[in-house]
């Protein structure tokens, strides 16, 4: 196994090489033998809009692909942290509206689409089944590999394939 030095080195050098460093380095840090999600929650609801018209980021983690690839327009909330000095998106999220990751806030929001990686707990995506609206979850990295697939999901999923 390598060091954690070694592998904050590797997912630096992923970051630097790629316009879509946020999203890698977010992906990468959740590295943790957890297996690769897929692009909606099972039993979540619908299947993501094609062209997502009002997103709800409920965590920090998704708040950087839905920075990064989805249209300003578009966003109707982003979590707490979002404008927090850790989220590397942060200057993006300035402006934007923030919604606390509880199902009564984002549901008022009308979403088409709710992104998360933990946000809303565990009970999150069988609430927002039951209200009829997508989920997409970013899921855990199992390896390097890994952390292209999801970049280059999220960014499909968010309507920016090209930007993946």
């Amino acid at each position: 196994m390598p060091s954690p030095r070694r592998i904050l080195r590797a997912l630096r050098s992923v970051a630097a090489q790629t316009a879509r460093g946020a999203a890698a380095v977010c992906v990468a840090a959740m590295i943790g033998g957890g297996a690769h999600a897929g692009a909606a929650v099972p039993g979540a609801g619908p299947p993501p809009p094609a062209q997502p018209r009002r997103i709800v980021s409920l965590d920090y983690c998704a708040d950087q692909f839905v920075l990064k690839f989805a249209d300003r327009a578009a966003i109707a909330g982003l979590s707490p942290d979002a404008t927090a000095d850790f989220s590397y998106m942060r200057d993006a999220a300035v402006g934007l509206p923030v919604v606390r990751p509880r199902t009564e806030d984002v549901l008022v929001l009308r979403p088409d689409l709710v992104v998360r990686s933990y946000g809303g707990g565990a009970g999150v995506g069988a609430q927002m089944a039951r209200a009829g609206v997508a989920v997409l979850n970013v899921g855990f990295a199992g390896g390097i590999a890994d952390v292209r697939a999801t970049v280059l999901r999220m960014a499909a999923a968010l309507g920016a394939p090209e930007a993946g």
